[in-house]
């Protein structure tokens, strides 16, 4: 036995911890458990999808270049994995571009009064 969790066994106990909710997303590690992913973090996939396209690269190869995994990177484009400060460092370094060009599908103007809603 290895030791870790099986993924029937991590259903079950999210399931036993939010009282079988159905539609509730549930985190095991860093993958959502639920079919629909986070709309930021789906954005952010896309947008990594397309820079990584305009250059020419395959999964395998900006997993290369990054030094990441190749399943790591297909669960960020597809929006199943919030990638870290480091991760998005890695991409960056692996696309060759400024990391600030992989958050850049967030700039959007503040509405009037030109602050963020949060600041």
């Amino acid at each position: 036995m290895s030791g870790g969790t099986s993924a029937g066994h991590r259903r079950r106990l999210c399931t036993a911890v939010h009282g079988g909710q159905t539609g509730a997303t549930v985190r095991v590690g860093s993958v959502p458990a639920s079919d629909h992913p986070d709309p930021t973090l789906h954005a952010f996939g896309m947008h990594l999808r397309q820079l990584r396209e305009a250059q020419g690269l395959t999964l395998e190869e900006l997993a290369e270049v990054s030094g990441m995994s190749f399943r790591g990177i297909v669960y960020i484009e597809h929006g199943r994995r919030n990638p870290s400060l480091t991760t998005i460092l890695a991409l960056a370094r692996g696309l060759k571009v400024a990391p600030s060009s992989l958050v850049r599908v967030f700039d959007a103007p503040y509405p009037q009064g030109g602050r963020a809603a949060d600041s």
